[in-house]
């Protein structure tokens, strides 16, 4: 029996109740994690030569910007000086997170707001003469190496990512970082004032989603192997490639329902189950019942139309917010910097007021959070929309919704797996999210204009929720559905109760509709000469491999001197690979994250004898640990390959160092000709005592005669390597800590070749 039917857990939160249930898992850990005193002590060279001994992070304690001040540097400009601190980050080359940070000042004298006077809060508009780490922005020596990000252009200059300038994990934190102000652009300030002002630093924290094509919607391959259909959730008004035949147009069921005041269709498909479509571009997208074109089972774009090449599709690189909402202080800092006509309709004392408190007699209102770190429940999409506008963001589409859950894996019917990039809230039974609809005329005209610090909304957004769509949890409580929309589920969002909401969320009470909460989450485009990152390493290699001769006679002594001169036909060195998704990174879900190549990584090798087929590996690892015996194997460190003739059959078979000694262990295959035949090695060689840091290296190698898996020269046949890595127990529920590496983006049952890498033999 194959390690994923038996090992439950380890590949995405699919159900209600596994969801609910890793909820409160999670609390737990977080709570236990609380507890630990992050060493930012450390020196940070030997962090960067070293990532993998960088202390963990308590999950805690959000972005922190303070020490705010401001000096003249010039006539035209001006520095920003400030301390930025945020736990729990990562960078691992292009898969990191990141803080969007801007500015507001005041010049002296009252508000127009108050009362009386000139003196407004405004935005601080950056100066700079590069995109990536432009001159003028440095920081203090002996924190946490940065990069900057500036992005340029019309709607540019508003805000500067702050990132992880190497790879690591764990708490990021620098001091006296400075940005360069551009006095022109301010109203009322010049060098002889500057540096009176009063001046408030915010930053959001944000994951990057690198450039790269994907696929939207829900897949019309075999389920999830580690889901039940209709378990999860329901994936309703998915979208689709059309194949232009009538009869393969998927149409909702002839009938709907409600829930409270939504209407949903329920949703069936005709005989034929038509496939995702594929995003490879920024490019115009032809919509309709033509062939090759976007439709969607309800919900749907227009017919014989197009979206527009300026929508944002989510095939370009972008940040998003890593969190689906704007945390209490940073929605307190919105409203402080509004004057009293802005922030009237921004604050309902019943709703909002629940994680900010409103004090002082009007219009002399101020905002603060006692909570910092609590999202802010009853935010309407208008809210959100503003808070970006003001923020220097914009929203973030439908499409882009499903790229940052997806990545670049094959959309999967029953999809229900965390983010492939790290993005929070996703898949928790917890918020539902309002991306820009493609399912409506208001939504398509979106150009993807970034707002400029001010609360006014630019001309191609949503004024109001009805430009948006529903993704994710969307959950009325009770026995209502859906609990769950999946990845690829959507459903309309043009009703009130759809748009604020989340009192439950907020504080522990309230009616049952509000299990959920109305998420709001922004987005903005990555700028155009950040030189630093490129497109995603990770995605599957499907090209035919033509395994070599070795130029010396293959010994399976686990010594790997013979395999000199061949080139790996993969290698795993970035989280791409790592499975299950959410131990990429730390998050809801994440007890014990991967920590770069040091912790676990591996490349292989494929060649053949003539009448065998030879396998190399050699990993990368920490520490070796291996308890089990038999088919549990796969409980520690071990690697299975999974080898398929072209005849489809099937085999799968692996070995693992343990306790015990080298075990060998089939668990798929029609017979155990291979099982008997097989000749193979494992051999670990651990760092030596001392050596701080150090990773020991674990190589297999492996002899498998064609014979006896029926392979014959010229066939093309398919193969998988997965690799194990066991690190201890949790406690809470003794079962094994699995990280895994694998080469297939998703494990399908039944087999589905087009998933899979392929190899033939020379002829």
């Amino acid at each position: 029996m194959t390690w994923w039917r038996r090992l439950c857990g380890y590949s995405g939160f699919v159900s209600v109740l596994v969801c609910g249930l890793m909820l409160g898992v999670a609390g737990a850990l977080a709570q236990e994690a609380s507890t630990a005193v992050p060493d930012d002590q450390m020196d940070e060279e030997d962090v960067q030569a070293n990532a993998v001994e960088e202390p963990l992070s308590a999950p805690v304690v959000g972005l922190r910007i303070t020490n705010v001040s401001v000096a003249p540097r010039d006539e035209k400009t001006a520095s920003v000086t400030f301390d930025i601190a945020w736990t729990n980050s990562w960078r691992w080359g292009n898969f990191f997170d990141a803080a969007w940070v801007f500015f507001k000042v005041k010049p002296e004298g009252p508000s127009t707001g108050l009362g009386a006077g000139t003196a407004e809060w405004q935005h601080l508009r950056l100066a700079a003469d590069n995109v990536l780490n432009p001159t003028g922005y440095s920081q203090e020596k002996g924190g946490t190496p940065l990069e900057f990000v500036v992005p340029a252009g019309d709607d540019g200059n508003v805000g500067l990512f702050v990132r992880r300038a190497g790879d690591g994990m764990g708490l990021t934190e620098a001091r006296r970082v400075t940005a360069v102000w551009d006095l022109a652009a301010a109203e009322g300030i010049t060098k002889d004032n500057a540096g009176k002002v009063q001046i408030r630093g915010v930053g959001i924290e944000m994951v990057y989603v690198p450039e790269g094509a994907f696929y939207v919607g829900r897949g019309n391959g075999p389920i999830a192997p580690y889901a039940g259909k209709g378990r999860g959730g329901m994936e309703l008004n998915w979208l689709y490639k059309h194949t232009g035949k009538p009869s393969d147009t998927a149409a909702p069921l002839p009938f709907k329902f409600n829930i409270g005041d939504l209407y949903i269709w329920g949703v069936g498909v005709t005989r034929a189950d038509p496939p995702p479509y594929r995003i490879e571009s920024e490019a115009a997208i032809p919509t309709g019942t033509k062939k090759g074109a976007l439709w969607a089972v309800d919900i749907a774009p227009e017919d014989g139309g197009e979206i527009a090449a300026a929508f944002p599709k989510g095939h370009a690189a972008f940040y998003c917010m890593k969190r689906a909402y704007p945390t209490a202080a940073q929605y307190a800092d919105f409203l402080n910097t509004l004057t009293h006509a802005q922030a009237k309709p921004r604050f309902y004392e019943r709703g909002h007021g629940m994680a900010i408190q409103r004090s002082g007699v009007s219009p002399h209102f101020t905002y603060s959070a006692p909570k910092p770190d609590q999202r802010v429940p009853w935010m309407s999409f208008t809210d959100g929309a503003v808070f970006a506008a003001w923020a220097g963001l914009r929203p973030m589409t439908e499409l882009e919704y499903e790229k940052c859950v997806r990545g670049p894996r094959p959309a999967i019917p029953n999809d229900a797996n965390p983010s492939f990039w790290g993005v929070q809230d996703v898949i928790t039974l917890a918020i539902y999210e309002r991306p820009v609809s493609i399912g409506n005329e208001v939504g398509r005209a979106f150009k993807g204009t970034h707002g400029r610090g001010a609360p006014e909304l630019p001309a191609d957004w949503p004024q109001d929720i009805r430009g948006a769509i529903l993704r994710g949890d969307y959950f009325f409580g009770g026995s209502h559905q859906p609990g769950h929309l999946l990845t690829g589920g959507r459903t309309a969002a043009v009703y009130a109760n759809a748009d604020r909401h989340g009192a439950n969320a907020a504080s522990g009470g309230g009616p049952s509709y509000a299990w959920t909460f109305a998420g709001w989450r922004a987005a903005r485009t990555a700028p155009a000469g950040d030189t630093a990152v490129g497109s995603v390493a990770g995605e599957l290699d499907l090209e035919l491999k033509r395994p070599a001769k070795l130029a010396k006679p293959f010994q399976p002594d686990g010594m790997l001197d013979e395999w000199a001169d061949v080139t790996p036909v993969a290698v795993a060195n970035n989280a791409a690979y790592v499975y299950p998704i959410h131990e990429r990174f730390f998050g809801d879900f994440t007890s014990s994250p991967w920590r770069g190549p040091r912790d676990f990584s591996a490349q292989a090798w494929l060649a053949t004898d003539g009448e065998a087929l030879l396998i190399a590996a050699e990993v990368t690892d920490d520490k070796h640990m291996n308890e089990q015996t038999g088919e549990a194997i796969y409980n520690g460190d071990a690697m299975q390959i999974g080898l398929v003739n072209a005849a489809g059959t099937q085999w799968n078979v692996g070995a693992a160092l343990t306790a015990r000694g080298v075990e060998f262990q089939q668990w798929d295959g029609p017979n155990e000709a291979l099982l008997k035949s097989a000749k193979y090695a494992v051999k670990r060689d651990d760092p030596a005592n001392g050596v701080t840091g150090a990773a020991g290296v674990t190589r297999y190698e492996f002899r498998l005669p064609l014979a006896d898996f029926g392979v014959n020269p010229g066939e093309e046949c398919s193969f998988y390597f997965i690799f194990f890595d066991g690190d201890g127990f949790l406690d809470w529920q003794q079962k094994p800590v699995i990280h895994r590496i694998q080469w297939v983006p998703e494990r399908t049952e039944p087999f589905v070749r087009r998933y899979y890498p392929k190899f033939a033999l020379a002829e």
